[in-house]
C-alpha cells in the first residue's frame, strides 16, 4: 500500500476511534445520545439502533456525537468531552501493545508503512482537540470552543458559581423583556413548571401545549410571558411538524413579532414560518437579521441556519445552503438536541444534497 493510502486509513481509524470514544464515555456517564455521525461529505449509510440515529459519510475526517440532554454532573460531562481523545489514545496503546508482544511482525506491510501514520494521526487528533482555542463556527457569529477549552471552562465554572437546580423567573423571561419592571404573573410558576416538564419528557408536549394555549386565552399575561409562550408554541410546531397547521404558526408568529419586533428569537421564528409558507425572500431577510444578533443562543442558531438553508436552497443558492447545513452539523456536536430537531435537519439536508 502507498503512504497516501496508509494516511487515509489512519485518518479513518482516528475518526472512528474519536467518535466512538465520545459515544462510549457518554454511555459510561449516563448521558443520553441522540445521534452519531462518522465522517463528513455525502451521506453513504444511516439507520437507527434503539433511540440512537447513526450515519456514515464519505470523507474519513470529522464527525460528531450529539447528546440528547445536558447532565448536572461536571465530572461525567468532562469524561464525555474527553472521550474522543481517549479513543485516539486507545489506538496508540493498542499499536504499542501489539508491537511489544511482537504481533505486528505478522503483518509486514503494516510495519513497513502503516504503523507510523496510524500513530501520528492519533497524536494529531489528540493535540488538535486538547489545545484550548475559541473561534467562530463556520464563519458565523456562533462561538466554537475546542474540547480542551470546554474542559477548562467547566472546571473553572465549578469553582465560580453554585449549581442552579431550576431556572429563575428572570433567567427564563429576561430575553423577552422589552422595558419596565419584570414582574411575574400568577400563572408564571405553572408556565415554568410546564416548560420544565416538556423539556424532561417530550411525550408530555401535547398536554403542555394545551396548558400554554389555555394560558394565552384566559390569562392577561405580562408582555414577556406572552412572548415566551408564543415563541415556544411556534418553535415546537416548526421542529416537530405536528398537524396544527401553518395557519396557526402564521398567526402566533405574527402576533409575537408585532409585540416584540426587536427580539432576535422572535424575528427568527417569524422568518422560519415565512419559509414554511413558501415566502422565501421575506423569510431570508428576517433569518439573516436574527443571525446577526448577539441575543441568539446556540439552539436558536441551529434552527435559524436550518431554515435559512432551506430558503437559500429554494432561491437557488445551493452552495450557501450546503455551507449552512455543514455549520449546523458542527454545532450539534455539543448542542443537546432532540430526535425531532435531528429529523428536521435531515429533511432539509436531504433536499439540499439532492440539488
Amino acid at each position: 500500500m502507498t503512504l497516501a493510502i496508509w494516511w487515509l486509513v489512519a485518518l479513518l481509524v482516528g475518526t472512528v476511534a474519536h467518535e466512538f470514544g465520545h459515544l462510549l464515555c457518554a454511555r459510561i456517564s449516563s448521558i443520553p445520545v441522540a445521534f452519531l455521525s462518522i465522517g463528513t461529505g455525502p451521506r453513504l449509510l444511516g439507520g437507527k439502533v434503539g433511540e440512537l440515529r447513526w450515519e456514515i459519510r464519505a470523507w474519513p475526517l470529522g464527525g460528531f456525537v450529539a447528546p440528547r440532554a445536558v447532565i448536572a454532573s461536571t465530572p461525567r460531562w468532562i469524561l464525555f468531552i474527553l472521550g474522543g481523545v481517549l479513543g485516539n489514545a486507545a489506538v496508540i496503546g493498542a499499536v504499542a501493545a501489539l508491537a511489544e508482544f511482537g504481533l505486528l511482525q505478522k503483518w509486514p506491510a503494516f510495519t513497513e508503512g502503516g504503523a507510523s501514520p496510524l500513530v501520528f494521526a492519533q497524536v494529531i487528533f489528540i493535540v488538535g482537540n486538547l489545545i484550548p482555542f475559541r473561534t467562530r463556527l463556520g464563519g458565523t457569529r456562533l462561538p466554537f470552543r475546542s474540547d480542551g477549552l470546554r474542559v477548562i471552562d467547566l472546571v473553572s465554572a465549578r469553582f465560580k458559581r453554585k449549581p442552579e437546580t431550576e431556572p429563575t423567573y428572570a433567567a427564563l423571561f429576561q430575553r423577552y423583556h422589552t422595558g419596565g419592571p419584570l414582574r411575574p404573573s400568577a400563572a408564571a410558576p405553572q408556565i415554568i413548571g410546564q416548560l420544565q416538564r416538556a423539556a424532561a419528557d417530550e411525550k408530555a408536549w401535547p398536554e403542555v401545549k394545551a396548558f400554554l394555549l389555555q394560558a394565552l386565552a384566559s390569562a392577561a399575561l405580562p408582555h414577556a410571558e406572552e412572548l415566551l409562550v408564543l415563541d415556544k408554541l411556534v418553535t415546537v410546531g416548526l421542529i416537530s411538524g405536528e398537524p396544527m397547521g401553518l395557519a396557526k404558526l402564521d398567526e402566533w408568529s405574527l402576533r409575537a413579532i408585532t409585540a416584540g419586533p426587536d427580539i432576535a428569537t422572535i424575528v427568527g421564528s417569524r422568518g422560519a414560518v415565512l419559509v414554511e409558507l413558501g415566502r422565501y425572500k421575506e423569510g431570508r431577510i428576517l433569518l439573516r437579521s436574527a443571525a446577526n444578533s448577539d441575543q441568539m443562543t446556540a439552539f436558536d442558531m441551529v434552527l435559524n441556519d436550518v431554515f435559512l438553508a432551506r430558503a437559500e436552497h429554494a432561491l437557488g443558492n445551493t452552495r450557501r445552503a450546503h455551507y449552512l447545513i455543514k455549520t449546523v452539523r458542527r454545532t450539534l456536536q455539543y448542542q443537546p438536541t432532540s430526535p425531532d430537531v435531528l429529523e428536521l435537519v435531515a429533511r432539509v439536508e436531504a433536499k439540499v444534497e439532492d440539488a
